[in-house]
C-alpha cells in the first residue's frame, strides 16, 4: 500500500512539473519598426522612370526605347546575379546545388517588367488590342497575383465574349430543364420498377411543356447578352463584326418589346378585374405606344373607358339631390316626421320610439329606415351585439328594395366601424387558411402553373395534390414541432383595434384573453405581459415568468445594436422596467461595463486574420512580436479575438490567460503606439485587404464609412483629436478566411451534374438520378429582371 501511494504521488508530481503554464508577456508586445534601406537607382530604375515619363507624355517611340533599355538592364542584372551565385556556390563546395536568381533571358525578369509591359499596353487606344495584349501578357510566369487578377478581369471584360457566355448559359438552362425532366422519372423507375415508367415519363413531358409556357419570353441571360452587344456597338462602331452584331441586337430588342407589351397587357387585365380602370387605361396606352395596331390593347382601353363612364354616371346619380318631396318637415308624412323627431331624443327613449314607429307604420316605406335607426340606438344604449345583428340583417336585404341596405353593408364590412365583426371574420379565415395549408400544403395557394387555364392547371397538379392530401398525417407529425405560419395576425390587428376604440366594450374581456394566448404563441413577451396586467387575478408565478422572458428579449435586442449609446439606453431601460428579474440584473452589469469600457472605436483584427496576413502583423505594419503568433503558450500567445483599435493611438492586445484555455476571457493589455506605427499599420491593412479582395472575390471588404474615416485620419496622423460621438464608432471585425468559411470553402464539383436521392412516403419508394446543374447567375443579374 505504501509503495502504491508513493508511486501515485511521484506520478502526480511529475505531471505537475511537465505542465507549462501560459506566460503573460511583461515586456513590450511590439518590435521596432523596419526602416527602409535606401539604395542608389540603377539602370533598371532609370529605364522605368523614362518609361513612365514617356507614357505620361503619350510618346510611343520613347516608350519603346525605354522598354528596350529596361530589357537590357534586367538582362545585365540577371547575368550579374547568376555569376555571383555561381561564385558563392563554388566557394561552398560542389555538393551544394547552385541557386540561380533572376532571369535567363531578357523577356522575363523582376515584377517590374510585367508592370512595364502592362503600362505600354495601356497606351493602346483600341480596347480590343489592349485585351489581346493583356491575354498574351497573362502567359508569363512572373506575374504577381494582383497584376494577374487585374489582367484577367480586363481580358474577361470583352463585351462579345460576355455575350457569348450569357448565350451559352441560356442554352445550358434549357438543356438542364430537358435533361432533368427526363432523368428524374427514369431514375425513379429504374430503382423502384419500370411499371410506372411510361406514366412518369409522360407526366414529366407534360410538365416540361407547361413550364415552357410559364417561362418568360426572354431570360435574364439573354437580356444580359443584349446589353453586352449594345455596349460593343457603342464602343466599336467601325469594327468588322458590327453588321452581324446589329442584326442580333435588333432581333433581341424586338423580342424584348414583345415581352414587355405582353406583361403590360397582363397587368392591365388584372387592373380591370380589380376595378381600377384608370390604371388599366394607362397600361393599355403604354402598350399601344410600342404597337399602335395591337387589337388586344385597344379592347382593354375601350373596356377601361366604359368602366370609367359607368362609374361616373353612377356617382352623378348617387350624389344628385331629390327633386320631389316636401322641403318643409311640417308638410312631410306623419311617419317621416315621427322618425326624424325621434332622432333628437335620448338613445334609450329612441329605442322605444323606433319600436313604436315600426308597429304603427302602415307600410314598408320607412321599415328599413326605422330598422337602421333602431340599430344605431341599440348601439348607443349599450346593446352592442343586438345592434350589429340588426345591421347585418339589414345588409343582407336587396339594395333594389331597401334604401338602407348599402349603408348597413358599409358599416358591417368596415373594420373600423365594426372591429369585433372584423375580428370574428378574420379569425374564421385564419382557421380556414391554416386547415387548407395543413391538408393541401403548397397547393393551398393555387396551382403551380398560373398562366394556364385554371381547370387545366389543377388537372396537371391533381396527382401531386392527391399525394399531399394522403400524406397529411405524416407531414403533421414531421412539422408539428416547427414554427408554423401566423394565420391569426389579421385577427389580432382587429382585436387590438376593438380594444383601442372600446376599452370597456362588451367583448373586451374576451379579446384580452384571446390576444394574450396569441401573443404567447408568437413569443411576443412584452405584449403578453401587457395583456396579463389587464386580467384581474392573474397568476403571480406566471407573471414572473413573463417578466423574465420580456427582459431576456430586451437583452437580445441590445445585443443586436451596434451604436453604444443606443445599446446602453436599451440596457438601462431593461433595468428600470424589470429590476427584479435575472435578465434585468445582467442588463445592469452590461450597462456598467459599457460605460467602463467605452472607447471611441472598436475595430478588431482576429488572430487568424493576422496569421493569414503576416505583413500586417510584421515590422512593416503593426510590428507585433512573432512569439505571440507562433502557437506556443510558454512564451505568450495572442487570444483568438486578436487586436483591437480603441481610437486615438490606443491599441488593445487580447492575450491568452495563464490557464492556456482559449475559451476563457482574454487578458487585455492596452498600449499607446506612435503615430508612425499606427499610420503604417492602417496603410498596410487597407492595402492588404483591397489586394485580397481583388485576388479572391470571397475575401471582400464590407463597407463601413466610420472604419474608413478612422484609418484615413490615422494615415494622416490626425488621431489626437478624438471623435467621441457614438455615431462615429466602428465595430468592424477583420476575420480570416478560415473563420468565415471553415477549413475548406465549398466548391462546385467538376462534374456538370449532381446525384439526387429522393423518396416518397406514399408508396415507400426511393429513387436516384443525376440532376444537371444550371449556371450561376452573375452578381448583376437582378438588374435585368
Amino acid at each position: 500500500m505504501a509503495a502504491a501511494t508513493v508511486a501515485a504521488l511521484t506520478l502526480a508530481l511529475v505531471s505537475a512539473g511537465c505542465r507549462t503554464p501560459t506566460a503573460i508577456p511583461t515586456a513590450s508586445l511590439l518590435e521596432p519598426l523596419a526602416r527602409p534601406v535606401p539604395h542608389p537607382p540603377d539602370e533598371s530604375d532609370a529605364a522605368a522612370a523614362h518609361l513612365a515619363e514617356a507614357a505620361l507624355a503619350g510618346d510611343t517611340p520613347a516608350m519603346e526605347r525605354a522598354l528596350d533599355q529596361l530589357y537590357a538592364a534586367e538582362a545585365e542584372r540577371s547575368r550579374l546575379e547568376r555569376e555571383e551565385a555561381e561564385a558563392r556556390n563554388r566557394r561552398r563546395g560542389p555538393r551544394v546545388r547552385p541557386k540561380v536568381l533572376g532571369l535567363h533571358n531578357p523577356t522575363e525578369g523582376r515584377p517590374i517588367v510585367p508592370h512595364a509591359l502592362n503600362l505600354v499596353n495601356s497606351s493602346l487606344e483600341n480596347p480590343i488590342a489592349y485585351r489581346r495584349a493583356s491575354a498574351r501578357l497573362l502567359l508569363r510566369a512572373d506575374l504577381d497575383a494582383g497584376l494577374r487578377e487585374r489582367l484577367r478581369r480586363a481580358v474577361n471584360d470583352d463585351p462579345l465574349r460576355l455575350a457569348r457566355k450569357r448565350t451559352w448559359d441560356t442554352r445550358q438552362i434549357y438543356f438542364a430543364h430537358v435533361f432533368n425532366s427526363v432523368s428524374a422519372p427514369l431514375g425513379r423507375s429504374l430503382v423502384t420498377g419500370v411499371a410506372m415508367a411510361p406514366y412518369q415519363l409522360s407526366m414529366a413531358v407534360v410538365h416540361f411543356a407547361a413550364g415552357l409556357w410559364e417561362r418568360t419570353g426572354m431570360t435574364v441571360q439573354e437580356r444580359q447578352a443584349l446589353v453586352h452587344r449594345k455596349r460593343f456597338l457603342a464602343a466599336h462602331p467601325h469594327a468588322p463584326e458590327v453588321p452581324d452584331i446589329a442584326r442580333k441586337v435588333e432581333k433581341s430588342e424586338a423580342k424584348l418589346r414583345k415581352l414587355r407589351r405582353k406583361r403590360t397587357l397582363e397587368r392591365a387585365h388584372v387592373a380591370l378585374d380589380a376595378h381600377q380602370p384608370e390604371l388599366a387605361s394607362v397600361l393599355a396606352e403604354h402598350a399601344l405606344l410600342s404597337s399602335p395596331g395591337n387589337q388586344e390593347a385597344k379592347r382593354v382601353l375601350e373596356e377601361a373607358d366604359a368602366q370609367i363612364a359607368r362609374r361616373d354616371e353612377l356617382r352623378a346619380r348617387s350624389l344628385a339631390a331629390a327633386e320631389d318631396g316636401p322641403r318643409d318637415l311640417a308638410l312631410a308624412p306623419e311617419e317621416t316626421r315621427a322618425l326624424v323627431e325621434s332622432l333628437l331624443v335620448d338613445s334609450r327613449e329612441l329605442v322605444r320610439e323606433t319600436r313604436a314607429l315600426r308597429r304603427a307604420a302602415p307600410g314598408p316605406e320607412l321599415r328599413d329606415e326605422s330598422d337602421f335607426v333602431l340599430a344605431l340606438a341599440q348601439y348607443e344604449s349599450g346593446y352592442e351585439s343586438r345592434s350589429w345583428e340588426n345591421i347585418a340583417d339589414l345588409a343582407e336585404r336587396s339594395p333594389r328594395r331597401s334604401n338602407m341596405a348599402r349603408y348597413a353593408a358599409a358599416l358591417d364590412e368596415s373594420s373600423w366601424q365594426n372591429p369585433y365583426g372584423s375580428y370574428v371574420e378574420r379569425k374564421r379565415r385564419g382557421r380556414s387558411r391554416s386547415a387548407l395549408v395543413e391538408i393541401f400544403g403548397r397547393w393551398a395557394s393555387g396551382p403551380r402553373y398560373r398562366k394556364l387555364p385554371r381547370p387545366l392547371a389543377y388537372l396537371l397538379d391533381l396527382p401531386a395534390v392527391a399525394q399531399t392530401v394522403i400524406t397529411t398525417p405524416v407531414r403533421f407529425l414531421l412539422t408539428g414541432l416547427r414554427d408554423r405560419p401566423d394565420f391569426q395576425g389579421p385577427a389580432a390587428v382587429a382585436g387590438y383595434r376593438y380594444l383601442a376604440l372600446h376599452p370597456d366594450g362588451q367583448h373586451s374581456r374576451e379579446l384580452i384573453e384571446w390576444l394574450f394566448e396569441y401573443e404567447k404563441s408568437q413569443k411576443n413577451w412584452p405584449a403578453a405581459l401587457r395583456l396579463a396586467d389587464f386580467q384581474p387575478g392573474f397568476d403571480p408565478e406566471s407573471r414572473r415568468e413573463l417578466v423574465e422572458e420580456t427582459a431576456k428579449l430586451g437583452l437580445q435586442a441590445a445585443d443586436r445594436i451596434d451604436r453604444p449609446d443606443l445599446r446602453n439606453t436599451v440596457l438601462r431601460d431593461v433595468v428600470r422596467q424589470y429590476p427584479d428579474s435575472d435578465a434585468g440584473y445582467m442588463a445592469g452589469i452590461l450597462a456598467r461595463e459599457e460605460v467602463k469600457l467605452a472607447s471611441p472605436q472598436r475595430i478588431r483584427m482576429t488572430r487568424q486574420f493576422l496569421r493569414e496576413n503576416p505583413q500586417i502583423a510584421g515590422t512593416g505594419g503593426l510590428g507585433l512580436r512573432p512569439a505571440l503568433l507562433d502557437g506556443e503558450l510558454y512564451n505568450g500567445e495572442l487570444h483568438p479575438t486578436g487586436v483591437t483599435f480603441l481610437g486615438g493611438r490606443v491599441v488593445e492586445f487580447n492575450l491568452v490567460d495563464e490557464s492556456g484555455d482559449e475559451e476563457n476571457a482574454p487578458v487585455k493589455v492596452r498600449h499607446e503606439v506612435s503615430s508612425e506605427r499606427l499610420a503604417r499599420c492602417a496603410a498596410m491593412l487597407e492595402e492588404t485587404t483591397l489586394r485580397n479582395a481583388r485576388i479572391d472575390p470571397d475575401d471582400e471588404l464590407a463597407p463601413d464609412p466610420e472604419r474608413d474615416l478612422y484609418f484615413e485620419r490615422a494615415r494622416l496622423g490626425l488621431t489626437e483629436d478624438l471623435d467621441r460621438r457614438p455615431s462615429a464608432q466602428s465595430t468592424y471585425v477583420f476575420e480570416g478566411m478560415r473563420e468565415r468559411y471553415g477549413m475548406v470553402r465549398g466548391r462546385d464539383s467538376i462534374l456538370p451534374f449532381d446525384l439526387v436521392v429522393t423518396g416518397s412516403f406514399l408508396d415507400l419508394s426511393i429513387g436516384a438520378y443525376p440532376r444537371w446543374r444550371q449556371p450561376r447567375e452573375t452578381p448583376d443579374a437582378f438588374l435585368y429582371r
